[in-house]
């Protein structure tokens, strides 16, 4: 399954419409989104802004300064209204640009609008979702209106789902990053296991592209990014879980010996070399 397929995605990043996409050229508007901050509105309104842009298969599009037209949509008619618009668009591109906000990109300014309103709010799962021992849980499972996870490797953007261990008596401090190819239909794109107290310490690899997006997180975020985030994900869902019964790790009253790749008796869920065999 796709990322696609599981849940709406929403970076936060500017909305890009695109009029032409190809290995030749790449031409649209990049949207910028303004919601209204005003918690007693019942309204449903967001506001947008549009620049134009140019670029070839080659080179990144380049987004002009200067908006060309200003939007409103009603979310809740689906209707849109351009305010205002430079003399330079014509009347087919004006009709263009109604009939794809109003169509195809309703959704995605849907959830934005979503997401905008949910952090005015604060707001996150009522009830954290369920776990047993040895489950990782997703951010997004528990803050569903935070802002996904994004990196850009090679000109493709990759949205990265962060997941974490809830028991309070685990002291495993990990983050489990999964990939996936946003520009390539959300397909997974390969994920690792990192330490968050020592980025340089990688306890599990997959997929060829995973060290180099890894290394592009590390420099677009602050060094204690994932230490934020996993403390605050184990204090709004936290678990404390029972310590596994003794006959757990005990056979005919003596220690029973665990294989390298056996999940961890300690019950944290790793396989026991990435965790207690250490």
């Amino acid at each position: 399954m796709t990322l696609l397929e599981a849940r709406p995605f929403d970076d936060g990043r500017t909305l890009i419409l695109w009029r032409v996409h190809d290995e030749d050229r790449a031409e649209g508007f990049a949207v910028q989104t303004y919601g209204c901050e005003n918690l007693d509105c019942t309204c449903e309104i967001l506001d947008l802004r549009l620049h134009p842009f140019r670029g070839s298969g080659k080179d990144p599009a380049k987004i002009e300064k200067k908006a060309v037209a200003d939007v409103t949509v009603d979310l809740a008619t689906s209707k849109v209204e351009i305010h205002d618009h430079a003399a330079s668009l014509s009347a087919g591109e004006l009709g263009w640009i109604v009939s794809e906000l109003a169509g195809t990109e309703l959704p995605r300014l849907r959830e934005r609008w979503r997401r905008h309103r949910g952090q005015l709010r604060g707001t996150q799962v009522p009830e954290p979702p369920a776990y047993e021992r040895g489950n990782l849980v997703e951010y997004m499972d528990v803050f569903p209106c935070a802002w996904d996870l994004s990196v850009v490797h090679e000109r493709d953007l990759h949205a990265v789902i962060d997941s974490y261990c809830l028991v309070r008596q685990c002291e495993c401090r990990q983050v489990h990053l999964q990939f996936h190819n946003m520009s390539n239909a959300g397909l997974e794109a390969g994920g690792l296991c990192v330490s968050i107290d020592d980025y340089s310490e990688i306890a599990e690899r997959e997929g060829a592209t995973a060290l180099a997006l890894w290394s592009r997180i590390i420099m677009d975020k602050p060094a204690d990014f994932f230490a934020k985030r996993y403390a605050e994900i184990r204090r709004v869902a936290g678990r404390d879980l029972p310590v596994p019964a003794k006959s757990a790790i005990m056979s005919n009253g003596r220690p029973r010996k665990v294989g390298r790749n056996e999940p961890c008796p300690c019950g944290s869920g790793k396989k026991y070399k990435r965790c207690c065999a250490r």
